[in-house]
């Protein structure tokens, strides 16, 4: 074999192994297991991944657990603060369509001390509050009827640095929804902390988000986290 030939050899064969790294390192840490492929469609590769995540740590979660599901602001929420025994199901972007397909998959529910429902911000981008209404009476269908929940109400915005379609006076007729759901039902209680966040035009206050208008900073948080505390309390009463 001559040196020409043998160098083409090579840099062939170095571009094969580049392709199968490459394909190897994008693919292989997405997990196949079965158990999440109905209700996770492909294309949502990082809603998979973490539904995945979830059911393998689930069955670790103690008795007794307080459970946080719902979407960026939910995930971004240190639960340990509002109970010293609690694990966050999360998920960045999430919607109540997205609660509905994973509800199902967390069996320490069954187990929980209370449950945390907080989501719907997302769906604003898209649907009505009636609709999205609809989706959370589903969801309270489906969570144990022996488990207190405790609904948060939709956290207001900035509209003054938004530049998307939301909008506090739709965010206050779906919070309108979800507390006529809650008083429905003897198990279940609603949190609002809109009064103690927003500024006097009725927007988020920029003391209390990160800057974008729509998460909390810390400030924000400490604010939710003492209401759900006293939320918690009072079902323990």
């Amino acid at each position: 074999m001559t040196k020409k030939v043998l160098f083409i050899y090579l840099i062939l064969l170095h571009l094969v192994l580049g392709v199968i790294l490459v394909r190897y390192s994008l693919f292989s840490f997405i997990p196949s297991d079965s158990s999440v492929s109905e209700s996770v469609s492909l294309p949502d590769t990082h809603f998979k991944r973490m539904v995945y995540f979830h059911e393998r740590m689930d069955a670790s979660v103690p008795d007794g657990s307080v459970i946080f599901i719902g979407d960026s602001i939910t995930q971004g929420l240190c639960v340990s603060a509002v109970s010293s025994l609690s694990v966050n199901y999360g998920i960045g972007a999430d919607t109540t369509a997205g609660v509905l397909r994973r509800v199902g998959h967390y069996d320490s529910m069954q187990r929980a001390r209370a449950i945390v429902l907080a989501v719907g911000i997302n769906d604003l981008l898209q649907r009505g509050a009636q609709e999205i209404g609809k989706d959370h009476e589903t969801i309270l269908d489906m969570l144990p009827i022996d488990v207190p929940v405790i609904v948060s109400a939709v956290l207001p915005i900035d509209e003054k640095i938004r530049d998307d379609t939301l909008r506090n006076s739709e965010i206050i007729v779906l919070n309108r929804v979800l507390r006529e759901l809650s008083v429905e039902r003897p198990y279940v209680y609603f949190v609002d902390i809109r009064s103690q966040i927003v500024d006097e035009s009725g927007d988020l206050s920029a003391k209390y988000h990160i800057g974008d208008g729509l998460h909390l900073n810390s400030s924000g948080y400490a604010l939710w986290i003492k209401a759900l505390r006293e939320a918690l309390v009072r079902l323990a009463s």
